[in-house]
C-alpha cells in the first residue's frame, strides 16, 4: 500500500522517490497541509542545528573514548601489519615445511612397517634362524659326505624359491655357475628378498657339492657307487637351475645341455682317475713294462667306463659316448705306436701284441673297432725290431770277414757254434735226420755263427710273425744281406795278404780255401736256408729273399 502512495507522490510532484527514503515521513509528508509544509523546511533546519549541538556536546563529552578507539584502531593496523609480514614469512617456509611433514610421515610409515616386520619375525624367530642356519649346514652335510641331508636342505630351499618367487622370471642356462642373479632384491618385499638371499647361497653351497661329487669320481670307487654320485649330481642340477617345482628329480628333468655336461664331467673326471694310476704304477725306463701296464690300465679304463657308464646313463651305443672312445682308443694308439717300436724282444712284443688284440675283441662289442689302427703300428714295429736284429748279424759277419785277427786265428779256433746250429738246422728238415744236414756248413765257424745269429733272430720272428706282412717285414733284410755279400767281396784282398804258418800242419784249410766256402755257402746255403725259414715262418709261398740282387750287388 506504502509503494503504491510512494508511486503516485512520485507522478504528482514529478520528483523520483527512490525506495530507500523514509516511507512514513514521506506519507506524513503528503498529509500535511500546506501551512504545514511551509514551515517544514525550517522546522527541519532548527532540527538539524539541535542535532548538530547535540553531536558537539556528545563528541566533546566522548572525546576520550574517541582518542581510546584512535590510539586502539593504530594498534590494530600495526598488529595487522606485524602479522601480516609474519605470515609471508612463514608461507615462505611452507615448501620446506611440507616436505618435511612428507620425509617424517614416510618414515612413520617406515617405522611401523618394521616395527610390524619385528613382530613377525619376533614371532617367527625360531623358524627364521632356521631358514638362515640353512647354507651353513648345507655345507656342514656335504663336508661330512652326507649328500643326500645336503640336497633335502636345497630341495626346501628351492620350494620356498618356487613358492614365493615364482612370477620373477629367471635365466636358466646351461651353465653350473649360473644363479637366479637377473631377479633384483630391492624390487622385491623383505620376506621375499630374505628367501632370495637364502636360495642364492644355498646354489653357491651346491656348487661346492658338484666340486666334491665330482672329486669323488676321480678315485677308486664301485659302481654302485658311481650310480649314486650321478643321481646326486641331477638333483643338484636340476635343484639349482630347474624354477618349476618337480616331483622326480633325475637326469629325465634336466635339459638335454645339463644331461651332456653331467656326462662330460664324469667322463673327465674318471679321465683324471686313471691319469693318476697310470703315473703312479707305470716308468718310462723299461719300455716294455710301460706298455704291458699302458695296456692294462688301458684295459681297466675302458671296462670300468663301459661298465659304469652303461649303470648310470644306461646306453654305450650312443654317439656321445662312442666318440668319446673313439678319442681314447686314438691316444691310446699314439703312446702305444710311440713305446712299441722301443721293444728290442721279440717275445716281450708277442705278449704285447697277445693283450692289443684281446683289448680289440673286447671293444668290438661296444663296435669300436680298433684294430684297422692298431694292424700298421703292429707291422711297423715288428719291421724295426727285425731291422735291428738283420742289422746286429750283418755288422758281426762283415766285422768278423773284414779282421785280419779273424783270418789269423779263424783256421785253428774251436767252432763253439757248431753244436748249436747242428740243433737249430732240424727245424729247416722235413725228416729229422742229421745225415741230411750240411755238415760242412758247420765247419766253418764264423758259417756257424752266422746260421746261428740268423736262428735266434727267427726264433724272435716267429712269435710276431703277422701273417700277410711279411714283404713289409722283412724288406730290410734284403738291404743287410747285399750289405754282407760286399763285405764278403771286401774281404778277398784281405785273405791273399795272410799267410799260414808254415809250422802248421799241411791238411789244414788255407785261408783261400776257407774263403770260397764262405762264399760258395753263403750264395748255395745260408741265403736259400733263410728264404725257406721265412717262408715256413710266414706261411706263404712269396720270394721273401732277393738272392739275385745280393749277389748281384755283392
Amino acid at each position: 500500500m506504502a509503494t503504491t502512495q510512494l508511486a503516485s507522490l512520485s507522478k504528482l510532484i514529478d520528483i523520483p522517490i527512490d525506495s530507500h527514503y523514509d516511507e512514513s515521513y514521506i506519507i506524513r509528508l503528503a498529509s500535511m497541509s500546506l501551512r504545514e509544509l511551509l514551515d517544514e523546511p525550517s522546522r527541519l533546519e532548527m532540527k538539524a542545528n539541535s542535532l548538530e549541538r547535540e553531536i558537539q556536546t556528545k563528541a566533546i563529552e566522548q572525546n576520550e573514548v574517541f582518542e581510546k578507539a584512535q590510539k586502539c584502531f593504530s594498534d590494530v593496523l600495526e598488529k595487522i601489519n606485524s602479522l601480516q609480514l609474519t605470515v609471508s614469512t612463514a608461507c615462505e617456509y611452507i615448501p620446506t615445511v611440507k616436505y618435511s611433514c612428507s620425509s617424517f610421515s614416510k618414515e612413520v610409515e617406515d617405522t611401523y612397517t618394521k616395527y610390524n616386520q619385528s613382530k613377525k619375525a619376533l614371532k617367527y624367530h625360531t623358524q627364521l634362524l632356521e631358514l638362515l642356519e640353512m647354507p651353513q649346514l648345507m655345507d656342514t652335510c656335504i663336508r661330512n659326505n652326507l649328500h643326500e641331508e645336503g640336497l633335502v636342505l636345497l630341495r626346501h630351499a628351492n620350494a620356498l624359491f618356487c613358492e614365493h618367487l615364482s612370477l620373477h622370471p629367471i635365466s636358466v642356462t646351461s651353465s653350473p655357475n649360473a644363479t637366479p642373479s637377473t631377479i633384483q632384491a630391492d624390487s622385491l618385499r623383505s620376506g621375499n628378498s630374505i628367501i632370495l638371499s637364502i636360495f642364492r647361497e644355498m646354489v653357491a653351497v651346491a656348487e661346492q657339492q658338484e666340486t666334491l661329487l665330482i672329486r669323488e669320481l676321480e678315485t677308486d670307487i664301485s659302481t654302485s657307487r658311481c650310480v649314486q654320485i650321478v643321481n646326486y649330481l641331477a638333483q643338484n642340477y636340476a635343484l639349482r637351475f630347474n624354477t618349476q617345482q618337480k616331483d622326480a628329480l633325475t637326469l629325465d628333468s634336466l635339459s638335454q645341455e645339463q644331461v651332456t655336461e653331467i656326462k662330460t664331467n664324469f667322463l673327465k673326471a674318471r679321465d683324471r682317475f686313471f691319469l693318476v694310476k697310470k703315473t703312479a704304477v707305470l716308468t718310462e725306463y723299461d719300455q716294455g713294462e710301460y706298455l704291458k701296464g699302458y695296456i692294462a690300465v688301458f684295459k681297466d679304463k675302458c671296462m670300468s667306463v663301459v661298465t659304469q657308464y652303461q649303470a648310470v646313463f644306461g646306453n654305450t651305443m650312443e654317439g656321445f659316448f662312442h666318440n668319446y672312445l673313439m678319442q681314447e682308443v686314438t691316444n691310446f694308439v699314439d703312446v702305444f705306436g710311440k713305446h712299441i717300436k722301443k721293444v728290442i724282444s721279440g717275445s716281450l712284443l708277442a705278449s704285447l701284441f697277445r693283450d692289443v688284440v684281446y683289448l680289440c675283441d673286447g671293444l668290438s662289442i661296444l663296435h669300436c673297432n680298433i684294430y684297422f689302427l692298431l694292424h700298421p703300428v703292429m707291422v711297423s714295429a715288428v719291421e724295426e725290431l727285425m731291422q735291428q736284429y738283420w742289422s746286429v748279424v750283418r755288422d758281426e759277419f762283415v766285422g768278423q770277414v773284414n779282421s785280419s785277427l779273424f783270418w789269423m786265428k779263424s783256421v785253428y779256433t774251436q767252432n763253439v757254434f757248431k753244436l748249436k746250429s747242428r740243433d737249430t738246422f732240424l727245424l729247416y728238415c722235413n725228416e729229422k735226420k742229421e745225415e741230411l744236414l750240411p755238415g760242412y756248413l758247420l765247419e766253418v765257424p764264423v758259417l756257424a755263427k752266422l746260421v746261428n745269429d740268423f736262428i735266434a733272430t727267427f726264433n724272435e720272428l716267429r712269435f710276431v710273425a703277422i701273417k700277410g706282412e711279411a714283404k713289409t717285414i722283412v724288406k730290410g733284410l734284403n738291404g743287410c744281406l747285399v750289405e754282407m755279400a760286399k763285405g764278403v767281396v771286401k774281404a778277398r784282398d784281405l785273405v791273399s795278404q795272410i799267410m799260414v804258418p808254415k809250422t802248421r800242419n799241411e791238411t789244414i784249410l788255407s785261408n783261400q780255401d776257407h774263403f770260397d766256402i764262405i762264399v760258395i755257402q753263403f750264395v748255395n746255403t745260408i741265403l736259400p736256408l733263410v728264404e725257406a725259414y721265412l717262408q715256413k715262418l710266414f706261411d706263404t709261398k712269396e720270394e721273401l729273399v732277393d738272392v739275385v740282387s745280393a749277389v748281384w750287388f755283392g
